[in-house]
């Protein structure tokens, strides 16, 4: 099974290939299937990363990972 970093970075390649077509005067008809396929991979990789089963310890008071907010250092 794919895993959901290869399908958000396919959908972010097919949505620059397709803006860099837009400027490079590419004919419409292939335009208009690559904005039909950008659309449906981007509908795609919402419905996957919403229903993918991830679960984590983590809750609302340990706040961020980079810096712990509950110590004040001067």
């Amino acid at each position: 099974m794919r895993s959901l970093k290869f399908i958000v970075y396919l959908t972010t390649l097919a949505v620059v290939a397709y803006t860099l077509m837009t400027q490079m005067g590419v004919i419409f008809p292939i335009l208009f299937f690559s904005l039909l396929t950008c659309q449906a991979l981007l509908l795609y990789m919402v419905y996957r990363i919403l229903t993918d089963n991830y679960q984590t310890q983590r809750t609302f008071e340990d706040w961020y990972e980079d810096k712990d907010v509950r110590t004040k250092k001067v």
